[in-house]
């Protein structure tokens, strides 16, 4: 008995060996095509590469490195992802390709050619623009800009401004000039100072504009339910000024922002405060500060700055009613709907909507270009409202 046993044994042995066919691991490599990118879009410094077996859907995954990324896989057919990300003039790429990978033998290699998809880092996350009380105050406005993205990014050099496109009257004006249908025009932009690296917005922080950085709240300003804004990062103003009142608008702790283009001598930005298309843009290297005029016209009341629409970063139609709706602004590209408070000195702000928050707390504002499904509508303006972050750069705060 012992014998055969043991005999059995050695064929149970001699057996396992026979059927031990696990395949042997293979070398192969993914390589990063960047040939179909546009010469502006940044590369990233890596991509994170993802291989996805077909069969078993066991996944490997790796970083490239000088655009190459190696793998020891067991063989078989996978799927390919590449994925990067980078920033530059206020706007996320996102940088991806996929392909298929068969590593049956050693040494197999794939290049995934990547295409790039731009979405705006820097967008409007609240505009107050409404004003408040029947004593028509209405110095209070403010804007607030988050950076929707998971790259810092730097906001010297962005532009904000409302665009003049039509008449009082609701005529769409007619500015001098070839190809109008790919400008927009503003008779003021302010834009914010630096020299490119000075103003640092982090994923999740975001810094407000104010027309007068100051406390509004103060009995012998707004009052109460009026904001204070002494935390502003930045303030649309020229200077310290005396109004014919007496009022002293005084020049805070808040950074003063620039006169990009102005028609006309103005101390401050004033924003109807029925609303209007406003946007954010990164003037293009060497964008001439002349201004156009409305066809027949040299008066400074009908000239305007003309802003390429390539350049917009974001837009949001806010407007007075469903009539003032239907004026086109801006290609629907970058805006296709609008959105109108109750009516001006209602108090009331808009607010862009909340897509997902990260595992890490941060939020991630909706943005498909679209002001009636991005944004809403709230009955009291909030800065920083769903606790975005602070930049380190605001020290007075």
């Amino acid at each position: 008995m012992k014998r055969l046993f043991y005999a059995i044994a050695v064929v149970g042995v001699i057996a396992l060996a026979a059927c031990d066919k696990t395949p042997k691991a293979v070398n192969a490599t993914v390589t990063i095509d960047e040939s179909a990118l546009a010469t502006d879009v940044p590369t990233p410094d890596f991509y994170s590469v993802t291989l996805t077996n077909t069969t078993t859907s066991e996944q490997f995954k790796a970083d490239s490195e000088n655009k190459s990324a190696s793998f020891v896989l067991t063989p078989g057919v996978y799927s390919v992802l590449v994925e990067g990300a980078a920033s530059a003039g206020g706007a996320t790429y996102t940088i991806s390709g996929n392909g298929s990978l068969s590593a049956l033998e050693e040494g197999a290699s794939l290049a995934v050619t990547v295409n790039a998809a731009k979405s705006a880092a820097l967008i409007f996350k609240e505009l107050y623009y409404s004003c408040y009380g029947d004593n028509y105050y209405f110095r209070d406005q403010f804007y607030e800009i988050y950076n929707n993205s998971d790259q810092t990014v730097y906001a010297d050099g962005l532009c904000i401004c409302t665009l003049d496109m039509y008449s009082y009257e609701g005529v769409p004006v007619e500015y001098d000039i070839p190809n109008r249908e790919k400008y927009v025009f503003s008779q003021f932009v302010w834009q914010i100072p630096g020299d490119g690296d000075d103003y640092p917005v982090a994923p999740g922080e975001s810094f407000v504009i104010a027309q007068w950085a100051t406390d509004h709240s103060i009995e012998s300003l707004g009052g109460a339910r009026h904001q204070d804004l002494t935390g502003a990062e930045f303030e649309a103003l020229v200077g310290e000024t005396t109004l014919w009142n007496g009022t002293v608008i005084t020049d805070n702790a808040a950074i003063n922002m620039v006169q990009f283009a102005a028609a006309y001598s103005a101390f401050q930005w004033l924003n109807n405060v029925g609303g209007s298309t406003m946007i954010l843009f990164f003037p293009p290297e060497g964008m001439s500060h002349e201004l156009t005029y409305e066809v027949g016209s040299d008066s400074p009341y009908s000239a305007a700055l003309a802003i390429p629409t390539e350049c917009i970063l974001d837009a949001v139609h806010a407007c007075e009613n469903a009539e003032d709706a239907a004026r086109v602004t801006v290609p629907a590209e970058h805006d296709s709907g609008y959105i109108f408070c109750s009516g001006p000195y209602s108090g009331e702000s808009i607010v862009r909507k909340i897509a997902e928050t990260k595992e890490d707390g941060r939020i991630v504002y909706k943005d498909t270009n679209n002001t009636s499904s991005d944004f809403e509508v709230c009955e009291e303006p909030k800065i920083r409202r769903n606790g975005e972050g602070v930049p380190s750069w605001n020290t007075w705060n």
